[in-house]
């Protein structure tokens, strides 16, 4: 079993209860992830792509972590003073494919890869 993810030493130390929800890319603007792959898409007609884009995410869609806040008004206290869930999409993809699949839903000439 794995172990269960560490509260952020801010929050655990804020001395209020805490639920926590992490992701690993938010799919929509403002996003951090998301705005990185959009801005490398958008702005760069070739690219080298650096041995991150191989790691595996499990990227959620913005109205998804709405929907999961929203949930959370509705949650008695966390059994634990900080509790931390990791949310996610149905899908795990790498950050490779994510650069690969923007460019097709938005209409974007796909960026070609520099050998």
């Amino acid at each position: 079993m794995p172990a269960a993810p560490a509260p952020d030493p801010a929050l655990a130390s804020a001395g209020v209860e805490v639920l926590e929800f992490r992701a690993s890319i938010v799919i929509g603007s403002g996003s951090t992830s998301f705005e990185m792959i959009r801005n490398l898409v958008e702005k760069l007609p070739v690219m080298t792509t650096p041995s991150w884009v191989r790691m595996a995410a499990q990227p959620i869609a913005i109205d998804d972590v709405v929907a999961y806040l929203l949930a959370a008004i509705d949650l008695p206290p966390p059994p634990w003073r900080h509790t931390v869930y990791e949310i996610g999409g149905n899908e795990i993809v790498t950050y490779g494919d994510l650069l690969a699949l923007y460019p097709r839903v938005r209409g974007l000439p796909a960026p070609r890869a520099a050998r």
